[in-house]
């Protein structure tokens, strides 16, 4: 095992990488072998691990999902503080389910809608749910448009934003290219995705509270997408920031 460990290092492994690796690998040399050599190619360690703790819980993740990030616990904390015994809630673009089932379990008794336009990442989201034991309604949609559920009361969202400049802490440009390319950045821009959720909603004539990561977008940016006669608030964090939108 030590010549193993010895060979990966001289490739390139980290000593942080080396031991999640020698953990996951059971301290098996096929198996150690096999997960540093993805990690050489910068496959998330989510990935090969098979699962991310998200919110003290553990969520299955591959390459059919983005991997949720620390730092979008700022966002799911934000909204379940603002919920109330009346409120029901959906996340637009869930996923791995990640946000929703947080939600959903921090907050039980509340009806929980997730909505997903890839049919591959709503399975992830589905077998989430199952092993949390959370009872979540979900639809494949683009944004809100296909849906028919009663107006929620919140709408949370965390999708594409930013671009190669503008990366948590927590990710890397080298990982995001084995995540779905749908889940990283929007080739329109870096707000864009965000714009075409508002119009969405818009055309809904839905009233909801919306809670967004804007992560590294300035408030500037996210000013020129939000409609002038909407109130809204821009929250920032140390390198993140979540914004409230009321429809």
């Amino acid at each position: 095992m030590r010549e193993v460990i010895e060979e990966f290092r001289k490739k390139g492994i980290s000593k942080e990488d080396e031991k999640i690796l020698l953990e996951i690998s059971k301290n098996e040399p096929s198996k150690y072998r096999a997960f540093a050599q993805r990690r050489l190619f910068h496959e998330p360690l989510a990935y090969i691990r098979g699962y991310i703790e998200f919110f003290g819980r553990k969520f299955v993740v591959d390459n059919r999902v983005y991997v949720p990030t620390k730092e979008t616990e700022q966002l799911v904390k934000l909204v379940v503080e603002d919920l109330n015994d009346e409120s029901t809630v959906l996340d637009v673009g869930t996923g791995s389910g990640s946000l929703a089932i947080t939600v959903k379990k921090e907050r039980p008794f509340l009806k929980v809608f997730a909505s997903e336009l890839n049919p591959h990442s709503l399975d992830v989201a589905k077998l989430n749910a199952q092993k949390n034991e959370a009872d979540i309604q979900f639809f494949e949609s683009l944004y809100v448009d296909d849906l028919e559920i009663p107006e929620p009361t919140h709408i949370l969202a965390d999708l594409p934003w930013g671009d190669e400049n503008s990366v948590l802490k927590s990710n890397s440009l080298e990982e995001s290219k084995h995540m779905p390319s749908q889940a990283f950045f929007h080739p329109l821009g870096k707000s864009e995705a965000y714009k075409e959720l508002i119009d969405s909603i818009l055309k809904k004539g839905w009233k909801s509270k919306v809670f967004i990561e804007s992560g590294l977008i300035t408030k500037e940016e996210i000013s020129s997408i939000i409609p002038k006669n909407l109130e809204w608030e821009y929250k920032k964090f140390e390198d993140y920031s979540v914004t409230i939108i009321q429809f």
